[in-house]
């Protein structure tokens, strides 16, 4: 009976041992990005950190960005080739209010908004995006 419970017990130890050094695992970041009230198409979105990501807003405006490993990112957009002004939704950091912390196996909501006065090329009496 003692050498079962010294097994179960070294068996234990190794199993504790072996989650604690286990690298973090990828997160998922997702979210929608609006323009004047509007989900915006095509804009690029990107995060810069330990590794650069990014992905390209599809219809309703909506992103997602899997396997991003965990760290501090800058949040970028951009549309055509030229970087937006913008903020993050839903995500309060007043002090660096474009980075975006990604934690351990984490899904993470990040909404962002263009700035009003962005030109999108959008006609502000229309829903759709100017050809």
């Amino acid at each position: 009976m003692k050498k079962i419970l010294t097994v179960f017990v070294v068996v234990l130890a190794v199993l504790a041992v072996s989650s604690c050094n286990k690298a973090p695992r990828p997160g998922e970041v997702h979210g929608i990005v609006n323009y004047r009230d509007r989900p915006a198409v095509d804009v690029v979105v990107t995060l810069t950190g330990a590794t650069t990501i990014s992905f390209t807003t599809v219809v309703g405006g909506y992103y997602v960005m899997r396997d991003v490993p965990a760290g501090d990112y800058e949040a970028s957009l951009s549309f055509r080739g030229r970087d937006l002004n913008f903020e993050i939704e839903n995500y309060e950091k007043a002090e660096y209010p474009y980075r975006i912390t990604i934690g351990d196996n984490g899904y993470h909501v990040r909404n962002f908004v263009i700035d009003y006065n962005e030109d999108m090329g959008w006609d502000d009496d229309d829903d759709d995006e100017e050809e």
